[in-house]
């Protein structure tokens, strides 16, 4: 929420008011600090992250090779490029149902594309003229993220086979 406010403070100084509000509201959320057990496997963890890296783009690679046939789309990456989850472009009129049907099957960290600034704009800038934005719109209305674990790529691969035959 921060982000998305200060983005707009130069436009509507007034957002700036709403930080103490929200802090106090959320302060057990943005005032986390690590607990001193998890300090102890922190080493391990970081240690594991080139392993995460190479296992993120194995189950990318297999999400290309298994989806190449079925009508869907992707972003375009470079090479080498790890991603946080695996954006899949459908027709967005069939997105939601999509997106329904992976979580019924137990995908529950497929998720939607985060809507354009448009909206938020609009909400805490109501004096600003937005600007129309049907192609960032239509982009974000087709995108569901995919995750990128281990036996759900495989799992998430069977559920979208079975969608599209």
């Amino acid at each position: 929420m921060y982000w998305a406010l200060h983005q707009y403070e130069d436009k509507n100084p007034k957002l700036a008011a709403l930080y103490p509000a929200l802090y106090e509201a959320y302060r057990e959320l943005v005032a986390y600090r690590l607990a001193a057990d998890d300090l102890e496997g922190l080493t391990a963890r970081l240690a594991a992250v080139a392993t995460d890296r190479v296992r993120r783009l194995d189950a990318a690679a297999y999400y290309d090779a298994m989806l190449a046939t079925l009508p869907v789309g992707t972003l375009r990456r470079r090479s080498g490029d790890t991603l946080w989850k695996y954006p899949l472009l459908v027709d967005e009129r069939e997105r939601d149902m999509l997106l329904a049907s992976l979580w019924e099957h137990g995908v529950r960290e497929a998720t939607r594309w985060y809507p354009t600034l448009r909206h938020m704009t609009a909400a805490l800038c109501p004096d600003i003229v937005i600007q129309p934005t049907p192609n960032a719109d239509r982009f974000a209305a087709q995108i569901i993220n995919l995750p990128l674990h281990s036996g759900e790529v495989e799992q998430v691969c069977e559920v979208l086979s079975g969608w599209f035959t």
